[in-house]
């Protein structure tokens, strides 16, 4: 059984810094996921001594950024700790295309910050992030990374949404927090030992009117089953003028019909499904 890990976010950046022979593994497995599904398969095999070997963060540089990573327990954080080459490419790869200066990105459910911190690396001063966290322990992280990289325009929500304003049970799965969620059945499904954590909740559309926000050019949502409460508020109250530009939503068996006929309500259009997410478009 792993040891259980503690995310340290007093020490300064480089304190955990890998020794040599995690670091060349980390290369490793860098070159590796780069390739075909043959070398990728091989890079789970190289990966697994620091996975389950290593009991501390590691301060690695990513996107060009210093990022203190968990190599266990949270799967954003693994996605960019072995193979950040590989994380979520296709979605990134369109708010590369899509955000451009001046931009605003919501990214709810930002958990570790995968896409926030992709989008703040390559833009930085120059685009405005608003990240939704409701897990006290990710929303630490995060903000960690975000101070050891001097990153501004950046806004951490300490809520969950839905469809209402007031509290509500956060599920959290210490084991892998990637798997946290408002909803119990989709706790059950995906298993896990769960510690039961009161968070604030509030709407989409009066989180964006509290923050000042006037346009948003690209949301995110992966909210582990929750989305369609938190997208049948949002699109049944919020004006034109706030309807993202382009919005990448998680999806499943339970919840896809109902997401797209969410989003076809608004006009937007179907452009892009990848392994987790569907990316919709809406014509400005």
């Amino acid at each position: 059984m792993p040891h259980a890990l503690r995310f340290d976010d007093r020490a300064p950046w480089g304190t955990y810094a890998p020794p040599p022979r995690v670091r060349a593994r980390l290369q490793a497995c860098h070159r590796l996921a780069a390739g075909g599904r043959v070398a990728q398969r091989f890079a789970h095999l190289v990966r697994r001594p620091v996975k389950y070997g290593v009991h501390t963060p590691l301060d690695v540089e990513v996107w060009g950024l210093r990022l203190r990573l968990m190599p266990r327990g949270n799967i954003a954080e693994t996605k960019m700790l072995f193979a950040p080459m590989r994380a979520d490419a296709d979605e990134l790869r369109l708010l590369d295309e899509r955000l451009q200066p001046g931009a605003t990105f919501v990214d709810v459910g930002a958990n570790a910050g995968l896409y926030s911190l992709h989008v703040l690396a390559r833009l930085r001063e120059r685009v405005r992030v608003i990240a939704v966290e409701p897990d006290p322990e990710m929303r630490r992280r995060l903000a960690f990374n975000v101070a050891a990289n001097g990153l501004t325009t950046i806004e951490l929500c300490p809520t969950a949404l839905s469809d209402h304003d007031g509290t509500a049970t956060l599920l959290v799965n210490p084991a892998q927090r990637g798997e946290n969620t408002l909803q119990a059945g989709e706790a059950a499904r995906a298993g896990g030992d769960r510690d039961a954590v009161e968070v604030p909740v509030t709407t989409l559309l009066a989180l964006l009117r509290a923050h000042g926000v006037e346009r948003v050019d690209a949301l995110k949502i992966d909210i582990e089953g929750h989305e369609p409460p938190v997208l049948r508020h949002f699109f049944a109250h919020a004006p034109d003028a706030l309807l993202p530009a382009l919005a990448i939503t998680e999806f499943k068996a339970d919840t896809a019909d109902e997401i797209g006929a969410l989003f076809a309500s608004r006009g937007y259009r179907l452009r892009r499904r990848t392994t987790l997410n569907w990316v919709f478009e809406r014509p400005r």
